[in-house]
């Protein structure tokens, strides 16, 4: 549960990098420490407002006819999954527009199945969290 928050591989990447600069005096290990460090802080500050942005949505939508409906309307293909596209036009449409970076945070923490897509339950679940 925990690698499935937004910003949980941030803190992962975190954790194992201040491990990896315990190993003091070995430079090697602290270099690629100090590395996943900051690369798991910048993960973690993406994951963070992704989330903050997801949140705002929740009050575009009141009540599961509308998360029916928004989630219709985004998926114009109509195959019942939203691709990175669709989920884009789906946050601008209720009022997050969220960045490149942002949206594939999304879509992993969305993306409980791994197909790479949002299926309308996968969706339909995070509403229900959320509200």
């Amino acid at each position: 549960k925990f690698m499935t928050m937004l910003a949980g591989r941030g803190y992962f990447y975190v954790v194992i990098g201040t491990l990896l600069m315990a190993q003091w005096p070995d430079v090697g290990n602290f270099l690629l420490g100090f590395y996943m460090t900051a690369v798991g802080g910048m993960m973690t500050v993406v994951g963070l407002h992704a989330k903050a942005k997801m949140d705002k949505m929740k009050g575009h939508i009141k009540d599961e006819a509308s998360v029916v409906a928004a989630f219709k309307n985004a998926d114009v293909d109509q195959t019942g999954s939203l691709t990175i596209e669709q989920l884009a036009a789906l946050c601008t449409g209720l009022g997050s527009e969220l960045d490149k970076l942002e949206l594939e945070a999304a879509l992993i923490s969305l993306d409980k199945d791994g197909s790479g897509s949002v299926e309308y339950e996968e969706f339909f679940d995070w509403w229900q969290t959320t509200v």
